[in-house]
């Protein structure tokens, strides 16, 4: 479930061992701060890995070329740094200091001294096997066709797990309460339940942002006709654990003229409005100009106040509120079958991903400070490459995706999270997303955009998700939410 990991990650990676397993006594030479160690004791993994390892072992245990070095970590620092500068520690090889023949200059050496007195070998050990530091460790297993992971962030702790059937659990202690949080499957069409593939059912959950004062969620799903619902729910009075299943209202409907490309992910923005994405309608084998079309839903992304009004209202600041050729809820517009779209907790940006059609596939990227009103370009493009010639939209008018691929490696986008956890600081900041079909996940530094693959799994990864500390979450359609943590034997 795991690949190389690509070496300027790896490199970065071996921060969070340096968090959480390493003590150094005072040092020769004073740190400026506990960054400064960490970049030390990272390059002393890079160089022992280079120059080390072959005669010491991947972890410090030795071989029949050279002595263990387990045991060296008791040894003074200049002591240390004399025996690395002048010869190997079994006083037979050359030296590694350029003063004794050697190669390597003081930093270098010093990093080697500060690795060997950290004694991180378990680290070390994983960079020169090349492989991944991280693994998925399971949340929960078993569900039915999972396709989401929520946290209410109402200081409980607990996570909440959306099946397609219609169920939605409260995980809890480490596993998932049988009795469900709530239970809509009674409201599908019965394509939802026969096993095969299907786009219809429970697609998203967004929680109030104040729902540890007035207990409102909301739920995306599609009904017995196959159309789009948003509604209301409030939880039980006398239970945390259980929605009260009379307290629905549903503010919101839309037509789907096929059985695909509904979206249906809802998630509330930094503003405290409701997002919510709706796909082109579908049916990928006619031209779909449904995007492009100012007076639908359909390839849109809404924006809405749910405080105010019966249902709700429209913020007056929406892009198009003053425009008599555009429904006012819409946000953005041209995109296909946005499959996931988060906020980063930190910074307010939108990261948006949009399941592409026969070739490419892409994640778009809106800023906090944006006023809406973008245009992905759907159907005129698909990603960045022109898709039906008959629309009439130029590039120039197209925010363009920070990030593309081809189908060679994936064939349906799932968009992530950007990782604001502390377990994993190394990651901090870096936006994580996946594919469907490949299992691929990948990450990339918001504004330099250059993905590197994280991680090669055998998920079908329908989500991501992220609890209340900002840790990171995969869903597996196939019936798992894993955690993203050290792998065991680095902890």
């Amino acid at each position: 479930m795991s690949q190389k990991l690509p070496g300027v990650l790896a490199t970065a990676a071996i921060v969070a061992i340096l968090l959480t397993a390493i003590a150094i006594e005072p040092q020769r030479r004073q740190q400026a701060s506990e960054d400064y160690r960490r970049e030390v004791l990272t390059e002393g993994i890079e160089l022992y890995a280079e120059n080390c390892a072959a005669c010491h072992g991947p972890g410090g245990e030795g071989n029949a070329d050279g002595p263990a070095l387990l045991g060296a970590s008791g040894y003074p620092y200049d002591n240390l740094y004399r025996v690395i500068e002048s010869k190997h520690f079994d006083g037979d090889s050359s030296a590694y200091g350029v003063d004794f023949g050697g190669n390597l200059a003081w930093p270098e050496i010093d990093a080697l001294a500060q690795l060997v007195q950290a004694s991180v070998w378990n680290a070390t050990r994983a960079f020169v096997a090349g492989r991944n530091l991280y693994e998925w460790v399971p949340v929960v297993e078993g569900l039915d066709n999972p396709l989401l992971v929520r946290s209410a962030n109402d200081g409980s702790g607990r996570l909440f797990a959306l099946e397609q059937t219609g169920f939605i659990l409260v995980i809890e202690n480490g596993d998932y309460i049988f009795e469900p949080f709530l239970d809509i499957s009674q409201r599908f069409s019965l394509d939802v339940f026969t096993g095969g593939y299907s786009e219809r059912g429970l697609l998203g959950l967004a929680f109030h942002p104040n729902y540890a004062e007035n207990g409102l969620f909301f739920v995306s799903h599609t009904d017995e006709n196959g159309h789009s619902v948003i509604a209301r729910y409030r939880v039980s009075e006398s239970n945390h654990n259980r929605a009260d299943p009379d307290s629905r209202v549903e503010i919101l409907t839309q037509e789907q003229p096929f059985f695909d490309h509904n979206g249906g992910n809802i998630v509330f923005g930094p503003d405290g409005y409701l997002y919510i994405g709706f796909g082109d309608g579908g049916n990928p084998e006619l031209p779909n100009y449904n995007s492009q079309d100012p007076s639908s839903f359909l390839g849109k992304i809404l924006r809405i106040d749910v405080d105010s009004g019966e249902t709700y209202t429209v913020p007056p600041d929406n892009p198009f509120v003053d425009d008599s050729d555009f429904r006012p809820e819409i946000w953005a517009y041209g995109v296909r079958n946005p499959w996931r779209f988060t906020f980063d907790r930190q910074t307010g940006d939108l990261f948006l991903g949009d399941v592409g059609q026969w070739e490419r596939e892409e994640v778009n990227f809106q800023p906090a400070d944006s006023p809406g009103g973008q245009n992905y370009g759907w159907s005129a493009f698909e990603a960045t490459a022109r898709y039906l010639e008959d629309v009439e939209l130029d590039a120039a008018d197209v925010t363009m995706p920070v990030i593309e691929y081809l189908h060679d490696i994936g064939c349906s986008v799932t968009g992530g999270y950007v990782y604001r956890g502390s377990n994993l600081p190394e990651l901090e900041g870096q936006y994580f997303y996946g594919d469907y079909c490949s299992g691929l996940i990948w990450l990339v530094e918001p504004g330099a955009w250059e993905p590197e693959i994280f991680m090669n799994t055998d998920f079908v990864i329908s989500s991501f998700g992220e609890d209340e500390d900002g840790e990171l979450y995969v869903v597996d359609y196939k019936g798992g939410i894993y955690r993203l943590e050290l792998a065991t034997d680095l902890r």
